[in-house]
């Protein structure tokens, strides 16, 4: 269809909602968080076109949007999107520009598409289709549970206020919220992935530091606390203690349980400071047992450390699950 045939935005929409390739019949309610996105994401990306696009041929979109499906359907290659799209919106944005320093300007009818199939007649039906094949392409690897009628219908209700199952400013909420919550779940599963290749790699490395621990527990001096840190006190300070918000100056001594040193601010002569809240559990429990000028040794549990994410992949001294030992000195509390 040629962007000069519509005769308005509201016919295309229309049309658009029971034009789609499945003819899915318009749902009338959302019935869970994955239906509430879906319509979520179609409203957005409609009312963003119609703000940034008005000329955009809307059944174009989902009929792109649909045969992102079947690369054989598609009239356009997936991986010309990319270029079709920045070609035409550059010109737009020069365009824009164009008139903004020239009032007297008009802008230019559509251009005719002669690469492309018939039924993409303007550039405008082409850049729409592009648009609903580049967001299918896009967005359904990240998002593999859309329901896409529900998209399609959120996408085409963008203007009936009356009917929308969702309102325009409650979408960045539901899509914020939702995303999140994506996010936090996929890197929760790539910690656990990651944990567990780890495990199968330097599983001898966490049995060894169990061992040392255990044993070093029952020597004379050293203290357990409820966390499983354990401590020597080589010197007493006073009895200013930080907390776990109080930034430090400290001098420190990091070693592997074989002795293997690993970073030392005593070896570089110049002391440390940062936030205990932005160091390793074990330093930030342990620093706060300390009086300023206090010098305690801390034998930290690999959960306390860095756990199966070792700095470096593990590829440095430090290994996934290994216990590390710190000789600390709390020189001062920086208020």
């Amino acid at each position: 269809m040629n962007i000069k045939s519509i005769a308005n935005l509201g016919l295309v929409l229309a049309v658009a909602t029971f034009t789609s390739c499945d003819n899915q019949k318009r749902q009338s309610k959302l019935s869970n968080e994955i239906d509430s996105v879906s319509y979520a994401l179609g409203l957005d990306m409609g009312n963003k076109i119609n703000i940034n696009f008005k000329e955009a041929n809307h059944l174009a979109f989902v009929e792109g949007y649909e045969n992102a499906a079947d690369s054989t359907k598609a009239k356009i290659k997936a991986q010309d999107t990319d270029n079709i799209l920045r070609a035409f919106f550059t010109k737009k944005q020069q365009e824009a520009m164009a008139q903004a320093n020239d009032s007297t300007a008009v802008t230019p009818e559509p251009v005719k598409n002669t690469n492309l199939t018939t039924n993409l007649l303007a550039e405008a039906d082409s850049v729409s289709y592009a648009l609903g094949l580049d967001m299918a392409n896009k967005m359904k690897p990240n998002f593999k549970e859309i329901n896409d009628a529900l998209f399609i219908q959120g996408y085409s209700e963008v203007t009936d206020t009356v009917n929308s199952l969702i309102k325009v400013a409650d979408i960045d909420g539901i899509l914020r919220t939702f995303f999140m919550k994506k996010q936090q779940a996929d890197m929760a599963k790539q910690q656990e992935e990651a944990a567990k290749k780890a495990e199968a790699e330097f599983g001898h490395v966490k049995e060894e530091g169990l061992k040392f621990l255990e044993e070093n527990k029952a020597k004379e001096g050293v203290v357990t606390t409820a966390s499983g840190l354990q401590y020597t006190v080589l010197k007493a300070g006073n009895n200013n203690k930080p907390t776990a918000a109080d930034n430090v100056t400290v001098h420190y001594h990091g070693t592997t349980p074989d002795g293997t040193v690993f970073d030392s601010s005593v070896d570089r002569k110049t002391p440390a400071t940062f936030g205990l809240g932005q160091v390793i559990k074990g330093w930030t429990e342990g620093v706060q047992l300390m009086g300023e000028g206090a010098k305690y040794k801390f034998f930290i549990p690999q959960e306390l450390a860095y756990g199966a994410n070792a700095p470096q992949g593990g590829q440095g001294p430090i290994k996934p699950f290994m216990p590390l030992i710190f000789e600390v000195e709390l020189i001062s509390i920086n208020k």
